[in-house]
């Protein structure tokens, strides 16, 4: 009724912004079905409204990796470079068939810059 991109869209656009970078991160490195990474936590901060016309792009980067996490940082950016909403995610590192955590792999460490 507003004319605006509904809250809880952005967590769609998020997820694949960060579907996109994971893929071309690790490329060839990881069986998905074995291995994966979970959202243990997410932070969304809406800064502007998003307007059903308004061109956008998600940008996404790791910013950091921990011992069994990593940290993702998003954005979602309008035609005119401003910010509109900003996230970060908590991603756990998470063993499929032993339904458990585990450490980041190191192949998976060394591609991220």
């Amino acid at each position: 009724m507003l004319g605006h991109v509904n809250n809880s869209s952005y967590n769609q656009f998020f997820d694949i912004g960060r579907y996109e970078c994971l893929n071309k991160t690790f490329e060839g490195l990881n069986n998905w079905k074995e291995r994966t990474l979970v959202i243990v936590h997410i932070e969304t901060d809406y800064l502007k409204p998003v307007f059903l016309d308004t061109k956008i792009c998600v940008e996404t980067k790791i910013a950091e990796v921990g011992n069994r996490s990593l940290k993702m940082n998003q954005q979602i950016v309008n035609d005119k470079g401003e910010i509109m909403v900003k996230s970060m995610s908590i991603m756990s590192a998470l063993d499929v068939r032993a339904g458990q955590s585990l450490i980041i792999p190191d192949e998976w460490r060394n591609q991220v810059k």
